[in-house]
């Protein structure tokens, strides 16, 4: 095969799972992408918010990529998974060093600004260096650490009035998951964060997060970030456009699939990434099809629920692992919730599930949500993953015996 024929060239898998969709494997969303990219481009404080797997982070990569071949310096953070703030400072840091890979001297106004919390340290594995926290500052009081977060942003803040006297393109802090604050920042950390932000006139913030119910929180009335954002929500892809987005890269990678995008929709539920997920399995079931003739590799909307199923299978020991960290009262919550979603509270309900009250399977649903295994709908509470209520639906809620919804 020619080395530049269009199937070497071709991607090697039509849809990607796992880390961020972008390029061919990202569609849709221009809007919102312009969106987030304009922000970044002038100072401004926009939220991007809505449920996890949605394709936020897909859409700020391609924003910020849009903005950087504009000149836009642009700072990513990402609050998941960190400790403590001064985690986030550090990562903050890595990414302020890629960012002026290319000016050194500028890493070391930096280094010099922030002495003697911020270290420029030279790694043999890194290209260039890098800026780092003093390493004792994660053991410290939380008032050392924002003391060091907030030094941080403020010489960005800096950067940023130095670029814009200069005529320069301006400076950006994007901060993905930044409710997580609140668990990393100490006490009234949100207030924390706005006081910072409403002292910057020159950076632009850009922030995105998916814990929906903490959000919410947040932006309420007396809480620190009410009407402080520009929003922007994050839903599901217009559900034709995708459907035939998955079909028409299913052919064009050599699996005829006519009519499976609508029902793969309707199976995997409204999260991009769940329905991406499924469209891969199927693919995968189709490819190993092709080599038994055409009509062989051909898939319908009847393959979709084989697929679906595959998936659960596969991922038995992720929800069995996550069914063990919850209380007897939480599962039996879900039990409920996959069995009878629209009659929680009814006493017939209670009893079948063991709950022992109302106010307890109440509770119960609160605490399932901050968790982010339910999430709230118009007509009360759901699932937020299809695969782990499939998998309660086949696996434990035949244990409570038959009469379950």
């Amino acid at each position: 095969m020619p080395p530049d024929s269009p199937a070497r060239l071709r991607p090697p898998h039509p849809f990607q799972v796992g880390g961020h969709a972008l390029g061919p494997h990202f569609t849709d969303r221009a809007r919102e992408i312009r969106v987030v990219r304009d922000a970044l481009r002038t100072p401004t404080r926009l939220l991007v918010h809505g449920p996890r797997r949605m394709g936020k982070s897909s859409i700020l990569l391609s924003a910020a990529a849009s903005a950087r071949r504009r000149g836009v310096r642009v700072a990513w953070v990402d609050f998941a998974s960190t400790t403590h703030l001064a985690d986030v400072a550090n990562r903050l840091l890595r990414s302020v060093s890629h960012e002026l890979r290319s000016v050194p001297e500028r890493l070391t106004d930096f280094a010099r600004a922030l002495s003697p919390r911020v270290q420029l340290t030279f790694d043999p594995s890194r290209p260039h260096p890098v800026l780092t926290l003093e390493v004792t500052l994660r053991q410290r009081p939380v008032e050392d650490q924002r003391a060091a977060f907030e030094a941080v942003l403020d010489r960005l803040e800096a950067h940023a009035q130095e670029r814009a006297e200069a005529g320069e393109p301006g400076v950006a802090v994007l901060m993905d998951e930044f409710q997580d604050i609140v668990e990393v920042g100490g006490d009234r950390a949100d207030w924390f964060l706005r006081s910072i932000m409403q002292r910057h006139t020159h950076l632009s913030y850009v922030c995105a997060g998916s814990r929906e119910a903490l959000i919410h929180e947040m932006l309420g009335e007396k809480r620190a970030f009410y009407k402080h954002f520009q929003l922007l929500h994050i839903g599901p892809i217009d559900p034709r456009h995708l459907a035939r987005w998955i079909e028409d890269r299913m052919r064009t990678h050599g699996v005829d699939a006519p009519g499976v995008g609508a029902r793969i929709l309707e199976v995997a539920g409204p999260r991009t990434q769940d329905r991406i997920q499924l469209a891969r399995e199927l693919f995968v079931r189709g490819l190993s099809r092709r080599g038994r003739g055409a009509e062989a590799g051909t898939l319908t909307a009847a393959d979709v629920d084989g697929a679906f199923h595959a998936i659960v299978r596969s991922e038995r020991s992720l929800h069995l692992g996550l069914w063990n960290t919850l209380t007897a009262f939480q599962q039996n919550a879900l039990r409920a919730v996959a069995a009878s979603p629209d009659a929680l509270h009814s006493k017939a309900t209670l009893d079948h599930f063991g709950v022992p009250s109302a106010s307890t399977m109440s509770r119960t649903l609160d605490a399932l949500v901050r968790r982010g295994h339910l999430v709230r709908e118009a007509r009360g509470v759901a699932y937020d993953n299809p695969f782990f209520r499939a998998w309660v639906e086949l696996e434990v809620l035949p244990d409570v015996g038959p009469g379950a919804g």
